[in-house]
């Protein structure tokens, strides 16, 4: 039986090889042929402005999932193959979203210049897509540079332009910047009803970033008016939202603002757990503004807790 067996495993084997040595070899080939092989590598190798368009897109979505250090690298290898090119528009386009990274990692001064570079070549093309979004990360870094006055020219100027052009992800951005420019001018009712306008838009388009965002900005306002329970619940929503697309920025920010609020209610050891997730968050996405917040946010509720070596240290 088991000669029998092996007798019929060989026969199944060669008439296999057999079969299989009757298949012409037409792609060995094709591929041994020099002018077949030129053409599959260039089929293979996208364009330079391709490239440069996948590069940015890329940049994107590392800036989007807090992956900074990658998203620089790659947004800089965008700009040059743009410009070998002369593409002036995703020169542009490159140099804003640059500008936004260096604007959350707290170099703002940096971002308004990348910005404002970025906003003079749209306005030379009269690119008014790129112009728009130049122009509401401008008003961003303004804010975060605490030129309320400049920032708010600029949010509000370029808010009704996107308007206008119906842009609604540059409006929606714009509303939500603008609601906590409004509220750093001490204008809270006037930044509520900004940022639940924001809200609103951002999730009519499906922007869960924006939405996120927006959330975390309507705690941040709802907390010095002491509206705590209504801070916390805003908190709560942008985590699970920023959690869900990998904004882990967004989700610091939000997990701070939450230690913040724990402070405010007195209740110290819960703040110094949520300042806790928000400086191991923040370390590990490199935001070295946000970890220097989280470092004090725990000096000042271990104080409060009277342990004051552990304090100190955090100091």
């Amino acid at each position: 039986m088991q000669y029998q067996g092996l007798k019929s495993l060989s026969l199944v084997v060669l008439s296999f090889m057999v079969s299989s040595s009757q298949i012409p070899p037409v792609t060995a080939t094709r591929l041994a042929d020099p002018n077949a092989l030129r053409l599959a590598q260039a089929s293979a190798t996208p364009n330079p402005q391709t490239q440069a368009n996948q590069l940015l897109q890329q940049g994107i979505q590392y800036n989007r999932t807090s992956q900074f250090e990658l998203a620089l690298k790659t947004l800089e290898q965008a700009i040059s193959l743009a410009r070998q090119q002369g593409d002036r528009r995703l020169e542009a386009m490159t140099i804003d979203q640059q500008g936004e990274v260096y604007n959350t990692l707290g170099q703002h001064q940096k971002a308004v210049r990348l910005h404002q570079q970025a906003l003079d070549i749209a306005r030379q093309l009269q690119d008014s897509s790129v112009e728009t979004s130049a122009q509401v990360n401008l008003g961003i870094a303004y804010a975060y540079l605490g030129q309320y006055p400049q920032a708010t020219k600029i949010l509000e100027q370029v808010r009704d332009l996107a308007q206008q052009r119906g842009d609604r992800h540059q409006e929606a951005k714009a509303k939500r910047a603008l609601g906590q420019v409004y509220a750093s001018s001490g204008r809270y009712q006037l930044a509520l009803e900004t940022l639940q306008l924001a809200l609103q838009l951002a999730q009519t388009i499906g922007d869960r970033q924006e939405t996120a965002r927006t959330l975390k900005n309507l705690g941040n306002v709802h907390n010095p008016l002491g509206n705590y329970q209504q801070a916390i619940d805003w908190y709560q929503q942008a985590i699970a939202t920023a959690r869900k697309i990998g904004d882990r920025d967004t989700e610091a920010k939000s997990v701070g603002g939450l230690g913040n609020t724990k402070f405010r209610q007195g209740q110290y050891q819960q703040a110094i757990e949520f300042s806790q997730q928000w400086l191991t968050i923040s370390t590990a996405i490199g935001t070295r503004g946000d970890s220097a917040k989280a470092f004090g946010g725990l000096g000042i509720s271990a104080f409060a807790l009277g342990q004051y070596p552990e304090a100190i240290a955090y100091y």
